[in-house]
């Protein structure tokens, strides 16, 4: 192959590349959601939302009081350790989430064995009218990186 026909080649792979795992909307790239069970989009945005919302500071999960927060780039996450973790990202580049926060004056739902999780004190909306992101099992333990899914309740 000649120099400029392996040139335009090289070029028009790379375009496709780009358009393959460049995503336009929000959400996982297209590419990417082919490979992930419901439970993986889930948490692909909600590390997405966490990443665009805290940037590069040290993100912390109150397992309490079902709150993912940040502190300072640096500093480790306050308090007792059985109560506040380290938030732990399963997809590090994560971005555009379909996720968004809401400011309620009080829990969209109250569960049994779920309750909402909230991000920088406010509230995680799911797309498509799918609810509000849930978290099971924080009482027994599973931590930041636990059981999350879209909670269809409404508010009231």
């Amino acid at each position: 192959m000649r120099p400029r026909s392996l040139a335009i080649a090289a070029s028009a792979f790379a375009a496709i590349l780009l358009t393959t795992f460049t995503a336009s909307a929000a959400g996982p790239p297209v590419a990417l959601t082919n490979y992930l069970t419901p439970n993986g989009e889930v948490i692909w945005n909600l590390d997405a939302l966490v990443k665009g919302t805290f940037g590069d500071r040290t993100v912390c999960f109150d397992g309490e009081r079902e709150d993912i927060f940040a502190v300072a780039q640096g500093r480790e996450c306050p308090g007792v350790y059985e109560r506040y973790t380290q938030y732990v990202f399963t997809f590090r580049n994560a971005h555009g989430s379909d996720f968004r926060l809401v400011s309620l004056p009080h829990a969209p739902f109250e569960g049994a064995n779920s309750s909402p999780i909230r991000v920088d004190t406010r509230y995680v909306s799911c797309p498509d009218g799918q609810g509000w992101l849930a978290i099971g099992g924080a009482s027994a333990g599973i931590g930041p990186n636990g059981y999350f899914w879209c909670e269809r309740a409404p508010v009231g």
